[in-house]
């Protein structure tokens, strides 16, 4: 799966932000440094970090189940 700016931002937390972990799973270092998002778009996630980063918005952001459908699919 490709990382997009669609992705990214639903990992966002109900504060805006983004939680250690999931940016973790994306390869971006705690805390983020500025440009992170741009360094990250487009570059490839295995399965398990699929299903890892899917957990996390499931938990921490309370996606609506269809929108993860779309887009964890």
């Amino acid at each position: 799966m490709t990382i997009t700016s669609e992705l990214i931002d639903q990992l966002r937390t109900p504060a805006g932000g983004r939680t250690k972990e999931s940016l973790a799973l994306l390869g971006v270092d705690w805390p983020p440094q500025k440009g992170w998002k741009d360094r990250i778009i487009g570059k490839e996630i295995d399965e398990r970090t699929r299903v890892e980063l899917e957990r996390i918005a499931k938990e921490q952001v309370g996606l609506k189940k269809s929108n993860q459908q779309n887009l964890f699919s």
